[in-house]
């Protein structure tokens, strides 16, 4: 082959397909080579068996161009192998994370089936027992009667909570809202103190509202979930007082900016003396013998 302009075009005929193959088949490392050394050994073999300068030149280029697509090659076919481990990874993630989805939300109806019927299984039984407790009411006064009015609230007081099982489906989607309506703060306040104060006497306690109320108590919220939260320490007052009292004394907020709309409680427990039934003591750090105030509780 003498004619300069004819080798040239074969060398670049040769190059291109051995870089065509590089890009086509760069997945398969094997194949790639399979490829490119049929097509770039003969055409080396032939430059440098010519002799002249000109051919030995463009023998070693092609020595040096196949060595470049043997390092390349393994290394796109390595970087190719990879990104498609990785896309069948992140595809068997997202098929686990659906699947995962849907057996929480599976789960969920489920749970949320299983509290409505219990709460309503539950609930049924309790209202007989309130209706037969406002039938006893309606009878004359006697010695039980404060008593069955105790019973009374202390049954709404459960069949509130049943109502709030109901409510956990609402509370998980986030659609739990408030009622806001005008209640009376110092009855509400005795009737938490009423409701503790069964389990107060049982241990011997002595459970103790001081009213610093003013004369109009009223305000305007949610009377319910204003009654949990205060169950809730008062509860604890009782349940970690091992001797003495508690005493709730709800003082009106003070006429700052920064002052809390709602009345404070504050909590005190007492031992008892010789003269007065509790004063004051202080909290160990042993549980059974502890005095512990919930927080919110002055």
């Amino acid at each position: 082959m003498q004619d300069p302009a004819l080798m040239a075009t074969m060398v670049a005929t040769l190059l291109g397909i051995a870089s065509i193959g590089l890009v086509v088949l760069s997945m398969s490392y094997r194949a790639s080579l399979a490829l490119t050394v049929p097509v770039m050994v003969p055409a080396m073999l032939l430059q440098f068996s010519r002799g002249d300068a000109l051919s030995t030149y463009i023998g070693i280029g092609m020595v040096v161009f196949l060595g470049l697509v043997v390092v390349e090659g393994r290394r796109a076919a390595d970087h190719t192998r990879a990104m498609l481990r990785l896309r069948f990874q992140m595809d068997e993630l997202a098929r686990q994370r659906q699947q995962a989805l849907d057996d929480a939300e599976r789960s969920n109806a489920v749970k949320s089936q299983f509290l409505a019927t219990m709460s309503h299984e539950m609930r049924t039984p309790l209202h007989g027992l309130l209706g037969l407790t406002r039938l006893l009411r309606q009878e004359p006064a006697g010695p039980t009667t404060e008593r069955t009015v105790v019973l009374e609230r202390t049954g709404e007081h459960l069949l509130a909570i049943i109502n709030e099982v109901l409510e956990y489906a609402r509370i998980e989607s986030g659609q739990l809202r408030l009622t806001p309506q005008s209640f009376d703060l110092r009855g509400l306040l005795g009737s938490v103190v009423e409701l503790m104060q069964p389990s107060a006497i049982e241990k011997g306690l002595a459970l103790e509202l001081v009213d610093r109320l003013p004369p109009q108590a009223h305000r305007l919220g949610d009377a319910l979930r204003l009654r949990q939260v205060l169950l809730n320490p008062a509860g604890n007052a009782v349940k970690f007082t091992e001797r003495g009292g508690s005493r709730s004394a709800p003082r009106p907020p003070r006429a700052t900016a920064s002052s809390s709309r709602w009345p404070t409680p504050a909590l005190a427990c007492r031992r008892p003396t010789a003269n007065e039934s509790s004063k004051p003591f202080a909290s160990s750090t042993a549980r059974s013998r502890a005095a512990t105030v919930a927080p919110g509780w002055g």
